[in-house]
């Protein structure tokens, strides 16, 4: 078994998760980039594997005897279906299985960075932390004080920000390119940064305990008091916080001025468009009266041109899946707006979504609900496409204490639930309308963990 092949797996799931082995486009992607050295007929035999959806079937074994069961249905499956020879098909379902059960030394470097700051800031904090409850014990005492909320998210963002670190990546997702940073540069620029920080935070604990040794040796000196330490506590984290929030809207875009809102009605999948185009119209205009208001409120410049794709003499474009939609963005694009939405109109009942891209190339699949087309949801996927991230429960991507602190200090929101018509003040400042964040809203940012997902479905 190719085990430098196997590092590489084992690099990819832990930096992008391990559903990235659910999507074998995107796999074959990072192939590309990180594993172009490694023999061709082994990264073809694995990417086939990927392809014909063996990690989900290795991923029910319970037991060992059902692992090797699995594997040897696998290595038949595969081999039939792709005409690879068995050794081949052999050493590609090894490779799975050591990825899926026996990566947990890469899982542990999270695990490592993390305690480079968890433990800075424990070893300092235990004489003031020792009544601090954990986060989901405070939401379970109903928190009212936005101020409280700012403190405790501080340290929970700080120990939490090696993990966005990693996350973080500059990843241009196309076909014919991928850009990531040298892996050793971006070891090297996470842990200067982790220990930048925990200096800082050592030098602050280092003030308050010489202020407190002179004191206790001045009898005439006043002591200082407790509130004093909370609030220089308070202020680090204030501006550790915003630090942060500096850092996750690196590389986004301010969303304002002209926007081109490109609808395109297909029949997708064999299913065909046989309602009459024109019947959207009201609808789309009422999403985009939405979302002016919203603009409004935030002081934000944004008018739109609407453009109906109806096709070539009458016939609609057909379309099989969200990808072959999505590479027909930079056609519709028009580079004299500051900004193009595409959005393919569907004439069936499903989940609307949309799948996006880092560059901001995006395609909305648009699908009907109950009642036919909805306005408020078109403006949920519009809302993605401008930078917006959901806040609603998902499994494995958003917990429920997410969704409930959201709910609790933001109140509704159309990111929350397209039946609601407002837009909350983070999702406004990730988009560039808000431009006055607060220190709290860095306990939000990237609690909904995408980092193995291309699409993003409302909540309805």
């Amino acid at each position: 078994m190719n085990t430098s092949l196997l590092k590489t797996i084992n690099w990819i799931i832990d930096n992008y998760g391990e559903n990235i082995l659910e999507h074998p486009d995107r796999l074959k992607l990072l192939f590309k980039t990180h594993a172009k050295n490694e023999p061709v007929e082994e990264r073809v035999a694995f990417g086939r594997c990927i392809e014909n959806g063996c990690y989900k079937e290795l991923k029910k074994a319970k037991t060992n005897d059902d692992r090797l069961r699995i594997k040897n249905n696998l290595i038949q499956k595969l081999q039939k279906n792709t005409g690879i020879n068995y050794q081949q098909c052999s050493n590609a379902i090894d490779l799975l299985d050591m990825a899926i059960f026996k990566n947990v030394a890469q899982k542990q470097i999270k695990i490592k960075y993390t305690h480079v700051i968890y433990n800075a800031i424990i070893n300092k904090k235990k004489q003031i932390s020792k009544k601090v409850k954990n986060w989901s014990g405070i939401v379970n005492n109903k928190i009212k004080n936005k101020k409280m909320v700012a403190i405790i998210a501080g340290i929970t963002a700080i120990i939490l920000l090696s993990l966005i670190a990693i996350n973080k990546q500059n990843i241009t997702n196309t076909e014919t390119n991928i850009t990531i940073e040298n892996d050793a540069q971006e070891l090297q620029r996470i842990i200067e940064q982790q220990e930048a920080l925990a200096a800082r935070i050592e030098q602050l604990r280092n003030q308050i305990d010489e202020n407190q040794r002179n004191q206790n040796n001045n009898t005439q000196t006043p002591r200082v008091g407790t509130s004093e330490q909370n609030q220089l506590i308070e202020n680090m984290n204030n501006e550790l916080l915003m630090e942060l929030l500096v850092i996750k809207r690196q590389g986004m875009r301010d969303i304002g001025g002209r926007i081109l809102v490109n609808i395109v009605p297909i029949n997708y999948r064999n299913r065909n468009f046989r309602m009459n185009p024109n019947n959207l119209r009201n609808t789309v205009n009422e999403s985009l009266n939405i979302i002016s208001q919203h603009a409004r409120e935030y002081n934000t410049n944004i008018t739109f041109d609407v453009v109906f794709d109806n096709g070539s003499n009458g016939r609609f474009m057909s379309l099989n899946n969200s990808t072959e939609a999505i590479n027909l963005y930079q056609r519709f694009r028009n580079t004299r707006y500051d900004f193009t939405v595409l959005v393919f109109a569907i004439d069936t009942e499903e989940r609307s979504y949309i799948t996006r891209r880092a560059d901001y190339t995006h395609a909305i699949m648009w699908f009907k609900e109950q009642n036919g087309h909805s306005a408020n949801t078109l403006a949920h996927e519009i809302y993605h496409a401008f930078g917006a991230d959901d806040l609603y429960y998902e499994q494995g991507v958003v917990t429920r204490e997410v969704e409930q602190n959201f709910r609790t200090l933001l109140g509704n929101s159309i990111m929350l639930s397209s039946r609601n018509t407002r837009l909350d003040p983070i999702n406004a400042w990730l988009i560039g309308w808000n431009k006055n964040p607060e220190p709290w809203f860095a306990w939000f940012v990237d609690r909904r963990d995408t980092s193995n997902l291309n699409f993003f479905e409302p909540n309805n």
